[in-house]
């Protein structure tokens, strides 16, 4: 195509032909950059270079063409706009130019690019701390802390992802260029942009491998910074923190936790002097002064947590020796009211000698503490100063108290010593007075004086009693003391001496009491036997007396005590006793409980006039009316009530043990009356009483209780008749009323369904009243029971004979029913 305009488009391009998309030259010259800065002056520079072409170079084209339509339409050529005519093919030929110089652009500045980040590229793979031609890294990189570890800002991902984005930005850009046909007011079937380049472009994917083969080799650097500050890894750890807090939990010596602190501070130091802030590689610059500043942070928190720790130990230490101090201030001080509060306070005096001791080793203990804690510039409260100030002055003002308190209680003991000898000594008076009282009773022979005696001899045994108590006392507080147990014989010696006179004095006085209660007191509830044994056992008890007070044989007259005088008592009320037990069988006779009136009857006619004894009588009054005349024959009187009160009281203990006695009554199903229970118990005791009432009625004292007797047989004989047979019916009812309460069957039978529906009515009644009362005397009381369960049980027989005939007719038809009961 002969057209002057795209020589003119070659001779403007080369106004533009220098342009770059990308500025490497312009750079800072020593300073590192952040990668975000570098991508963003790059888009800058990218943006103003398209915005040139759009408004400088893209007119000027247009210019050309649009100068070359207006010399032809002044020259009066006709505009033709079909896509064959010759406009067309010189727009397409531009179009095609403007591409080429386009991509020409876009090639030169990937060119640039690439090449100016290979110069970063280490040599032979080892990284410098230069760039090329001696200049400075490229970029700087962050080395940060993250938990336990480190991470680089931006990361290599990062790095060559900003790096990369340059490229698609070039593309991007160009791609934003319009086509000259629409300033022209020409249609292009192309569009209206320019398309330049692609991002999948061949030119643009070997740029980006190359960028991210840079990024690449210089991103080891990380690695060899993570190797430089590998050493001090472990103190952001949490496991040495863990190790730390175990280390102050546990007890270790101040040598061990001196070791611990000199670990972490040279480790500290470590850090400070050994561990790069900043360290240059070809691309990069990795800054790591916030990971040095954490680990050697770090470091010191944590030999600061182990000075703490010792200086808790050490606060709590001279609270406890305090508090010790404190406690033994107030005990020291202390004045015992009592010989027990000083003994204590002598005890705790000796066991604080080792207390003072103990508390001597913790002071140099503590006092090791605060050496340490002093070296290490640990910082003190204004608390923690006043206690340690306060723990140091306490030796020095505990001993004038030691002092005080020693000679306090020497004092005190010296009082309760002379205390104690003199109740010592006033005691042994009152115990020799004691022994003065019962030697005495070696002279009592006066019977009228038992009252008087026995008055004495309790009073003294009392205070015998009483004065152990006290004996028990003085030993305790010897003990206390330190002194030995005082042994009192004589309070056990006495006692052991009085006891034959206690023994008689007591039983004279006892017979006497008793004796004139006898006789003197009404005879009503007198009880023969128990006055009987009352008076053996006193006079064998006198009869011991006796013994005791009988001089020793082969004894010196001079050496032999006179007992003389309590004999004679012991001989008096020998005679007394005697003369009542003459009395006992009379006693035996009238004192009878079994005595009823016709005995007293029988009394009257043999002394010949009417007696009965009242509620007033005494027996003195009866011994005076000369019965003993009478004697034998009163006697029998006597034994033959008593026997027959035998047979009363028999009579009464069986009726008693059926007096709770009841049935056990339930409901039997839903037929609307009961039946009874288990009856084991109830036969079980018929069998026992029958056979003693039979025995009891065949005695020949039965006489005055015959009636009863046979009345009560009577009604034992009905209850177990009454219970063999109601057993028997009920066991029949039961099965039979689940037969005869089927419609069908009572039609079948009518004259047996009628039977059974009168013994069931009966049945009902019968239990109905039982059920009511289910005492078995009262329902051994109800009218006409054993006659009911008679007549019960012959309906029965007759409903079961006939259901037997009704079965065996059935039987007959069907073979089946022979297996039927």
């Amino acid at each position: 195509v002969n057209h002057d305009g795209p020589l003119t488009m070659l001779q403007t391009w080369e106004k533009y032909s220098h342009l770059l998309l990308c500025n490497v030259s312009g750079l800072p010259p020593v300073t590192p950059l952040e990668v975000e800065k570098f991508k963003e002056a790059q888009h800058a520079h990218c943006e103003k270079v398209v915005h040139a072409l759009k408004k400088k170079w893209l007119p000027s084209v247009v210019d050309i063409f649009r100068k070359d339509a207006a010399a032809a339409a002044a020259a009066g050529i006709p505009n033709d706009e079909d896509e064959s005519s010759g406009d067309a093919a010189i727009l397409a030929a531009v179009s095609a130019l403007m591409f080429n110089q386009l991509r020409a652009l876009l090639t030169n500045s990937v060119k640039t690019y690439v090449e100016f980040l290979q110069k970063f590229t280490p040599a032979d793979n080892k990284h410098t701390a230069e760039g090329p031609d001696g200049g400075r890294a490229l970029f700087t990189i962050k080395m940060l802390v993250e938990g336990e570890g480190c991470k680089f800002n931006p990361s290599a991902g990062s790095l060559a992802k900003t790096l990369l984005a340059i490229l698609d930005h070039f593309v991007a850009m160009l791609n934003t260029l319009p086509r000259i046909e629409g300033d022209l007011g020409r249609n292009s079937a192309l569009g209206s942009l320019l398309a330049v380049c692609t991002l999948d472009d061949e030119l643009i994917a070997e740029a980006k491998a190359d960028v991210q083969a840079v990024v690449e080799a210089n991103m080891e650097a990380t690695s060899e910074m993570l190797r430089r500050y590998a050493p001090y890894q472990y103190l952001l750890s949490a496991e040495t923190e863990k190790r730390v807090e175990d280390f102050n939990k546990a007890d270790h010596s101040l040598v061990e936790h001196t070791a611990e602190i000199l670990r972490f501070t040279k480790a500290t130091i470590d850090v400070g002097e050994k561990a790069p802030d900043e360290v240059l590689f070809n691309l990069v610059s990795i800054n790591a002064s916030a990971v040095k500043q954490k680990v050697a942070h770090r470091a010191q928190e944590l030999a600061l947590l182990l000075t703490a720790s010792v200086g808790s130990k050490f606060a709590t230490r001279d609270a406890a020796i305090c508090h010790q101090y404190q406690e033994m201030s107030a005990r020291l001080m202390v004045h015992p009211s009592s010989d027990e509060e000083m003994v204590e306070l002598e005890r705790y005096l000796q066991e604080s000698k080792e207390t003072l001791m103990e508390l001597n080793k913790e002071l140099n203990g503590a006092r090791k503490q605060l050496a340490f804690l002093v070296e290490h510039a640990y910082q003190f409260s204004d608390e923690e100063l006043k206690l340690i100030g306060s723990t140091w002055l306490w030796p020095s003002r505990i001993k004038p108290l030691l002092d005080a308190c020693y000679k306090r209680l020497k004092d005190e003991r010296n009082r309760a010593e002379e205390e104690l000898n003199a109740r010592k000594d006033k005691f042994m008076e009152e115990i020799e007075e004691f022994v003065a009282i019962g030697e005495a009773f070696q002279s009592y022979g006066e019977f009228a004086r038992v009252s008087e005696n026995v008055a004495t001899l309790n009073k003294l045994l009392a205070d015998i009693v009483g004065a152990k108590e006290r004996a028990e006392l003085l030993n305790t507080e010897e003990e206390l003391l330190g002194f030995a147990r005082t042994h009192f014989v004589q309070l056990e010696s006495v006692p052991a001496q009085l006891l034959p006179y206690t023994t008689l004095w007591r039983n004279a006085q006892d017979f006497q009491k008793q004796s004139y209660m006898w006789l003197n007191g009404s005879m009503k509830g007198m009880d023969p036997e128990l006055v009987e044994k009352e008076v053996m056992t006193m006079w064998r008890t006198n009869f011991k007396c006796l013994k005791d007070f009988e001089p020793e044989e082969g004894a010196d007259d001079a050496e032999a005590i006179d007992l003389s005088k309590p004999r004679k008592v012991a001989e008096a009320l020998k005679l007394q006793m005697d003369d009542f037990k003459e009395k006992l069988p009379v006693i035996s006779v009238v004192c009878n409980t079994g005595m009823r009136e016709r005995h007293w009857e029988k009394v009257s006619k043999i002394i010949g006039y009417a007696f009965k004894p009242s509620d007033t009588t005494s027996l003195l009054t009866v011994l005076g009316m000369g019965l003993d005349r009478h004697l034998e024959t009163l006697t029998e009187i006597s034994d033959a009530a008593s026997k027959e009160y035998s047979l009363e009281r028999a009579l009464d203990k069986m009726y008693n043990e059926w007096a709770p006695l009841e049935f056990t009554v339930k409901d039997w199903r839903d037929t609307g009356t009961y039946i009874v229970g288990g009856v084991d118990e109830v036969q079980q005791l018929l069998d026992d009483h029958i056979v003693k009432a039979h025995t009891m009625a065949g005695s020949t004292f039965i006489g005055p209780h015959e009636a009863r007797t046979t009345a009560w047989v009577n009604k034992l004989v009905l209850i177990q008749d009454a219970i063999d047979i109601w057993i028997k019916v009920q066991g029949v009812w039961q099965y039979l009323e689940p037969i005869f309460g089927s419609e069908d069957i009572m039609r079948q039978m009518p004259k047996e369904g009628k039977l059974f529906k009168e013994q069931d009515a009966m049945w009902h009644e019968m239990l109905r009243k039982v059920h009511a009362n289910v005492n078995v005397l009262a329902v051994a009381d109800i009218p006409g029971l054993l006659e009911s369960f008679k007549k019960q049980s012959e309906l029965l027989e007759q409903v079961q004979r006939g259901l037997n005939e009704y079965l065996e007719m059935k039987r007959l038809f069907f073979p089946r029913f022979f297996f039927l009961s």
